[in-house]
């Protein structure tokens, strides 16, 4: 987890994958983040990977919950 908390200019950190010991090749995992920005101008997100990542399938709504 990353949480760089308060306000601060552009930061960045790293999580690496393979120094944790319960991923196994092969295997497929979730990945969820969460991002919240609290100012409309200089705000910085970029996320670099090489895993193959897929498209979550979102639920269907309707106009009654949207």
């Amino acid at each position: 987890m990353i949480d760089l908390g308060g306000v601060h200019g552009a930061t960045s950190q790293t999580i690496d994958l393979d120094r944790l010991d319960w991923l196994q090749d092969g295997q497929t995992y979730s990945l969820n983040f969460f991002f919240a920005e609290r100012h409309r101008t200089q705000s910085n997100f970029r996320i670099e990977t090489t895993l193959t990542l897929k498209n979550a399938e979102l639920p269907r709504v309707t106009a009654m919950y949207d």
